[in-house]
């Protein structure tokens, strides 16, 4: 086995903490926060290439910017702003209908019923 610079291996399978982008480069971090820590939290650089992440924030939203872009941000009411729901209902995910002035959710309103 090949020798390398890597020291104290522990899993981080099941270990929680956030994702969070370097102030200086920019470049995302795994921060953990416990008070075993000088500082009450400790950052690892990102070196694995196709990690799995669960998100578990209610303040966590995805919206569609154009055809080719997609992101991540706070929700609509956090950052204060209104979005144009034209595809997919926010709540479970199925395709809007348009009904004259009335966008709604076919699933959402049958649930209701």
């Amino acid at each position: 086995m090949k020798k390398s610079k890597y020291k104290n291996e522990r899993s981080a399978d099941g270990v929680n903490g956030i994702l969070i982008f370097s102030m200086f480069d920019n470049k995302p971090l795994f921060r953990i926060y416990d008070k075993k820590y000088e500082d009450g939290f400790k950052d690892f650089e990102i070196f694995h290439d196709d990690v799995s992440i669960t998100i578990n924030d209610p303040l966590a939203s995805f919206y569609d910017i154009d055809e080719e872009t997609s992101i991540l941000d706070h929700p609509s009411q956090v950052l204060g702003i209104e979005v144009e729901q034209t595809e997919f209902c926010m709540k479970c995910n199925a395709l809007l209908m348009v009904h004259g002035d009335e966008i709604y959710c076919p699933r959402c309103v049958e649930e209701e019923k």
